[in-house]
């Protein structure tokens, strides 16, 4: 790496240059062709910029001599929290650019080092990349891990879902969860973690019942949906789903992301079509929403399910590492 290189975390007057060089790692990436379709992506990337930067979004930067050559962008989830970690928010690599005529290993390790650094600085536990699978041994041997689930995803806009209004005939009314819920949405969301974990109860439980309060009540009907199954007042089912918005980028414009977590039914209702009718309701509405793409890590044994959907694996696997 050049002597005279200064990394440094991005601020406001550098938005004009962030976006010229996230067009060219596009240009680089998709093509010119599928970027140039596109002439409203310049102003978008510009707005997501000036909504995030320094909020839920961290760029830094390279420069020589005044000159920006590298790009590095991290964006932060708030994930939902679990039995064993006290925060639940994760930073999360959207992409990293280097100019070619500056292409170098040790300035690339660099400015990794420097996001893991401020991540780490702002309570993220984990710094997650979605990298090519071929690319996994390399970053394996940098101490990042693969969950062992298949990413898979789903574009909306033109789904055909399906009936599977026939859960309602057994007296089940599904809707969106509201703040009143929230008791309830705890309990399920223990039972989950219980059955998952293979556990009969959770340690700590008050504490851990207060740190899902506080994520509902900062998050519930924001950037997190809960859409439940109930009979008489009483719910059965839920399927959580978190929306973050991503870069925007060619097919995805406007970059609104869902990803479904957490379906939970309580054992005794359990049946055939119930929780494909809670996932179609949930992914109606975020398509409503503009939402535009679907994602998740799933066990290879749920990928069925998904799969009568539309869904399809992703091009890219995610790696993390904890911090």
């Amino acid at each position: 790496m050049e002597r005279n290189v200064m990394i440094r975390k991005s601020v406001y007057q550098d938005i004009p240059q962030l976006v010229q060089l996230r067009m060219e790692f596009l240009k680089k990436d998709q093509g010119e062709e599928a970027v140039n379709k596109y002439p409203e992506l310049n102003a978008k990337t510009e707005e997501f910029i000036n909504r995030y930067l320094n909020k839920n979004l961290d760029i830094f930067i390279a420069e020589v001599n005044g000159e920006m050559i590298a790009v590095l962008c991290v964006f932060y989830l708030e994930l939902l929290p679990r039995l064993v970690s006290k925060d639940s928010k994760c930073a999360h690599m959207s992409f990293v650019y280097i100019k070619p005529q500056y292409k170098d290993e040790e300035l690339e390790k660099s400015l990794y080092e420097n996001s893991m650094k401020h991540a780490k600085e702002k309570g993220a536990e984990v710094f997650e990349i979605n990298v090519l699978e071929k690319d996994i041994p390399m970053y394996e041997s940098a101490g990042f891990i693969d969950s062992g689930y298949p990413p898979i995803q789903l574009l909306l806009g033109n789904n055909t879902w399906g009936d599977w209004s026939h859960a309602l005939e057994k007296g089940i009314n599904m809707r969106k969860a509201d703040s009143l819920d929230i008791p309830q949405l705890i309990d399920l969301r223990v039972q989950y973690l219980c059955e998952v974990s293979d556990i009969k109860t959770v340690k700590n439980r008050t504490d851990f019942e207060t740190r899902v309060k506080t994520y509902f009540d900062e998050h519930l009907n924001k950037d997190l949906g809960a859409f439940v199954a109930e009979i008489n007042g009483a719910v059965i089912s839920v399927y959580f789903m978190i929306y973050f918005d991503q870069i925007p980028e060619p097919g995805l414009i406007n970059g609104k992301i869902g990803v479904p977590i957490n379906r939970y039914t309580k054992p005794q209702y359990r049946c055939d079509g119930l929780s494909e009718a809670l996932f179609v309701y949930a992914a109606k509405d975020a398509e409503n929403c503009g939402v535009e793409l679907l994602e998740m890590e799933v066990p290879k044994d749920s990928i069925p399910f998904y799969e009568k959907f539309g869904f399809e694996p992703m091009k890219t696997i995610p790696v993390q590492i904890s911090l």
